[in-house]
């Protein structure tokens, strides 16, 4: 889920200690700090966690500093990387998908924010990553396959297959996608312990269709308020 930014511009005093509107868990001073060349600071409050060499983030709120509110926030079921690459914040967010050998599911980086000034806008872009491996035409057809033998109520299996359509759709499969498109009201409602998860392919799906639709539009940059 994306956390609804509120906005303000009381100052938070030299410290730039973590917003405290919407209740939100991280309070006092920030995890991380990117200092911008034109004068901006940012911070990053958040759970942090080394996986291997990678420090990952979960319940993510980004800010300016001088701000009560915050321009981005993403709830604890979905983790992200986040570094600074000169005048650039890029955060990476992680999921899983079947890439691995024998359509193994791997946790990566998949799509990518780059947040940054456009002269005085701040502003958007999303990518994606395209290195990543797509599945053949067989493996599309085993996951339809799978879809085709699903019932309700199992929802470990139903959550494999969601993360399976949404790489057939990536790997060109339009059935894939359409597939994913009715799947909640195919096989819902799911657990409450995997709500989230079938959330999160659902929502990732839908942020690739309109990702690429604005890309298509010549739009590739949008505005932070």
């Amino acid at each position: 889920m994306l956390l609804i930014p509120a906005f303000g511009h009381a100052a938070l005093g030299q410290t730039c200690h973590c917003p405290t509107v919407q209740d939100l868990a991280h309070q006092g001073a920030p995890e991380k700090m990117f200092y911008l060349s034109n004068g901006k600071q940012i911070g990053l409050c958040g759970d942090v966690e080394k996986v291997d060499r990678d420090t990952v983030y979960s319940e993510v709120i980004l800010y300016h500093c001088g701000d009560e509110g915050f321009f981005r926030g993403w709830d604890g079921i979905k983790t992200c990387t986040i570094h600074q690459d000169k005048d650039t914040i890029m955060v990476r967010h992680l999921v899983t998908l079947p890439i691995g050998k024998n359509m193994e599911f791997i946790s990566t980086s998949f799509r990518i924010e780059r947040y940054y000034y456009k002269g005085s806008k701040f502003v958007v872009r999303s990518d994606y990553r395209n290195d990543l491996t797509k599945f053949t035409s067989s493996q599309i057809q085993d996951v339809l396959d799978q879809y085709n033998k699903l019932t309700p109520g199992d929802d470990n299996a139903l959550l494999l297959v969601a993360r399976g359509l949404f790489w057939a759709y990536i790997s060109g499969s339009a059935e894939a996608g359409g597939y994913l498109n009715s799947f909640d009201q195919k096989f819902g409602p799911f657990a409450e312990s995997k709500r989230e998860e079938f959330d999160e392919v659902h929502g990732l799906y839908w942020s690739w269709k309109m990702d690429h639709l604005m890309g298509q539009g010549g739009q590739r940059e949008l505005a932070v308020p």
